[in-house]
């Protein structure tokens, strides 16, 4: 491998987007951070990314949907992105529907920028965060979250390292890296409804 050591990364795809409560929405947002605004040695590492946006496409394809580049956001994963970004967002002269955030730590900015505009989710805006959190279980109402099983990744990442040690040991420095996908589940709650227009 380039970097000279193994790690582990993780990304969720757009499960979120096929489930029957966001299927009626018209217009996703989708907040996150393209491999572009990394380094460039590490670009080709960061496939998640490209599958996230390929993801997002997709999923305006198949549900017949024209995608709004407007709507995709991917600059940063950050509380303030998440924030500064739903605040434009939702100024805008036609609004997402639904907002997807796809990092961690988007949540509470993006449920700030609603509070202080007088929205309410999902009555004015659909919400799915990427990872379960205290802040998704007890908020009003609850957020639907895409969760990974982090115990299990831990477990894969373990594995892999111990692997890498052992042929290292042995100067089997001909075996090449692996890649194990651990696949994310989606957890609908209450944050997801029909856009306001069909109330």
């Amino acid at each position: 491998m380039r970097l000279g050591f193994p790690f582990a990364f993780f990304g969720g795809s757009l499960r979120a987007l096929s489930h029957r409560s966001l299927l009626c929405q018209m217009r996703f947002a989708h907040l996150t951070a393209f491999a572009a605004r990394f380094k460039i040695e590490m670009k080709r590492f960061m496939e998640t990314f490209h599958i996230r946006i390929r993801g997002y496409e997709a999923a305006h394809t198949d549900a017949g949907v024209a995608l709004d580049p407007a709507l995709l956001r991917k600059e940063s994963f950050l509380v303030d992105y998440g924030y500064s970004q739903t605040v434009l967002l939702m100024r805008a002269r036609r609004p997402p529907t639904a907002i997807i955030a796809g990092g961690i730590d988007m949540l509470p900015g993006i449920l700030r920028a609603l509070r202080e505009r007088g929205l309410k989710v999902p009555y004015d805006v659909s919400l799915v965060a990427a990872s379960d959190s205290d802040l998704a279980q007890l908020s009003e109402p609850p957020i639907s979250v895409e969760r990974w099983d982090y115990a299990r990744m831990g477990q894969v990442a373990a594995k892999l390292a111990l692997d890498a040690i052992a042929a290292a040991q042995t100067k089997n420095r001909a075996a090449k890296p692996k890649r194990v996908v651990v696949p994310a589940e989606f957890l609908p709650r209450a944050s997801c409804a029909a856009p306001r227009a069909w109330h």
